[in-house]
């Protein structure tokens, strides 16, 4: 009778086991010595289109079963190393690519020596898909995004690339002006043609004349041969003159010859050449400011803006900084090739609290240095900038029903000013950030003339 109880209850502990088995969502395969299939769940029947009556007991290395990962499961059974997380590509049985993560374990028998294998596979093939079609979501081209402010700045390029019109793209030195300037012409029918990059501020004006018109041989000390200057290089194509704010006044007369007659002459040269060119320009001063001042020239500045792109800090969209580090963070991945898992949520809050004065440029160094410091597992706050970690200059409030958080900087005026930029301009809602009431800050808004 007693032993007859001792077997129910075994009887009950398998079909218990088994069920829990055959629930788990990772293909399971155990393996004896020989590497002949013991036993698989349901998970891994449905993984390799074999039902496990058709595969226990043969030799698992088959062509329609676990050719791909011959040597790993050698690998653990000689060494008796059971292999963890270990990320592969297998071909499964209708042909189609998988990426799985493949972890083994050894076991073993009743005298306890080795048994066998167990083969846990665990398919992230959908999880990469949705990660593709996520990044998709906040990538355009080479503009990494996902703000409101990036997805109207992502529409704005859509309507002007087609377009011949003249763009200045205004924004501080690091938001990426380049990289727009670059999507403009890649989304254009000039895609196929050069895209030439000038920096306007890196040259003398002698230098910068000559290398945006060519010059001919003779035409001054050194000038030993013709040359061919940019606007002849990206002829059918588009040239972006960075800092455009930064040429000289006698630059600047000949560059709106060739925005309004799309002609060029190159320095000693009486001969004008015709080019087809779209014209981008970026600065990170205030033009308008600079006409005002007599600096720029007014006809000029007018020619340049036909159509006007504010590209905004990163201090004022803050919700692309996390998709921007993670970037950053697989760039770095590709080019180091370290053991570096990703970054902490302390890490990235601190990143999202950082006023970022050097924008998507200083973020990229930032996380470039962090790849310095850590050896492996995730980025933490201490691998970052000290300027980061220590004194954070912008605290974010992403959703308006979290509590309170208090900007950390010494000027009021600009706490109240950011305050009022996170809200969108909503003062009960500012008043909670700053923590203070309603009136005291509509006081405080009327004495500093916000």
């Amino acid at each position: 009778m007693e032993r007859a109880k001792k077997i129910d209850s075994c009887l009950r502990l398998k079909k218990n086991l088994e069920a829990v088995f055959n629930s788990v969502h990772d293909g399971i395969i155990s393996l004896n010595n020989d590497l002949k299939i013991v036993s698989m769940n349901e998970a891994a029947e449905r993984f390799f289109g074999r039902k496990k009556g058709h595969v226990i007991g043969k030799y698992c290395f088959c062509n329609e079963m676990l050719a791909d990962i011959k040597d790993l499961l050698l690998e653990t059974v000689k060494k008796q190393e059971p292999i963890k997380d270990y990320s592969m590509k297998f071909t499964d049985y209708a042909g189609d690519e998988k990426t799985i993560i493949l972890s083994t374990s050894i076991l073993y028998d009743e005298n306890e020596k080795q048994g066998g294998v167990v083969a846990i596979l665990h398919d992230i093939s959908a999880r990469q898909r949705l990660q593709q079609i996520l990044k998709s979501q906040y990538a355009y081209h080479r503009l990494i995004g996902k703000s409101k402010q990036m997805i109207e700045m992502y529409t704005m390029i859509d309507k002007v690339a087609d377009s011949n019109a003249a763009v200045l793209l205004e924004g501080e030195s690091g938001v990426g002006k380049g990289l727009v300037a670059e999507a403009i012409h890649k989304k254009s029918k000039r895609k196929d043609a050069p895209f030439v990059k000038v920096n306007c501020a890196a040259l003398s004006e002698n230098l910068l004349e000559s290398e945006l018109f060519g010059h001919v041989k003779g035409a001054f000390t050194g000038a030993m041969k013709d040359r061919i200057g940019r606007f002849e290089l990206a002829r059918g194509g588009t040239i972006f003159l960075d800092e455009i704010g930064e040429i000289s006044h006698a630059t600047q007369v000949k560059l709106l010859t060739v925005l309004q007659d799309k002609t060029i002459e190159a320095v000693g040269d009486t001969k004008q050449r015709k080019v087809d060119i779209r014209v981008i320009t970026a600065t990170n001063r205030s033009l308008a400011e600079m006409v005002k001042e007599g600096s720029f020239r007014e006809d000029l500045y007018y020619r340049v803006k036909v159509v006007r792109m504010r590209i905004l800090p990163l201090r004022e969209r803050v919700d692309d900084i996390p998709p921007l580090a993670n970037h950053f963070i697989e760039r770095q991945l590709a080019i180091t090739e370290k053991p570096i898992s990703g970054i902490t949520d302390m890490a990235m809050k601190l990143l999202v609290k950082h006023r970022w004065p050097g924008n998507v440029r200083e973020l990229e160094n930032a996380i470039a240095q962090a790849f310095v410091l850590c050896d492996e597992g995730p980025i933490l706050p201490e691998h970052l900038p000290e300027e980061i970690t220590e004194k954070p200059l912008m605290a974010y409030k992403n959703h308006h029903d979290s509590p309170a958080i208090y900007l950390e900087t010494s000027d009021e005026r600009e706490k109240i000013a950011e305050a009022l930029r996170q809200t969108g301009g909503q003062k009960t809602k500012a008043a909670k950030i700053l923590g203070i009431d309603r009136t005291t800050l509509w006081r405080k808004m009327k004495e500093m003339q916000i």
